[in-house]
């Protein structure tokens, strides 16, 4: 019987003492952090980080670029000019379609001070001067000259 314990004891510790001793370095080790750890862990960090104000900076420019939403009047809502008459009052032309109407704008209320008959032309209507600066210069591009 004397041997078979002694068989079962050197067995088992030749089995289970390396695991024993694994177990009592475990905790000296896990104690002391590495600079390769530290490392890791400050990188991983970052780059989360890093993902996440992209995140936000590729939402915000997604909510401005594609984000206006069209009105009722899609776009035949224009104002045309205005003109300041105090500081907080100002007279306001407004083209609707085909129609254009002057507005008084205060604080609290805006008024239809006029329909006008006829529109005024606006710049996008305006044809260009003879003499302008951009036929001047287009005609010295051709090789003409300025007259």
């Amino acid at each position: 019987m004397k041997s078979l314990s002694a068989k079962i004891t050197v067995l088992s510790a030749m089995l289970f003492g390396p695991l024993v001793q694994a177990a009592e370095e475990k905790p000296a080790v896990a104690s002391v952090l590495k600079d390769g750890d530290v490392t890791a862990g400050l990188l991983q960090t970052t780059l989360g980080l890093m993902l996440v104000l992209a995140l936000i900076i590729g939402i915000a420019w997604l909510v401005k670029r594609f984000g206006q939403v069209q009105s009722g009047a899609q776009g035949k809502l224009k104002v045309v000019g205005g003109v300041s008459l105090g500081t907080r009052e100002r007279v306001v032309l407004l083209q609707v379609g085909d129609q254009q109407l002057v507005l008084g704008v205060a604080p609290g209320q805006i008024r239809t001070l006029h329909v006008l008959e006829t529109p005024l032309p606006t710049q996008d209507e305006k044809p260009t001067a003879v003499g302008s600066f951009a036929a001047r210069l287009q005609a010295a591009m051709k090789g003409k000259g300025a007259q």
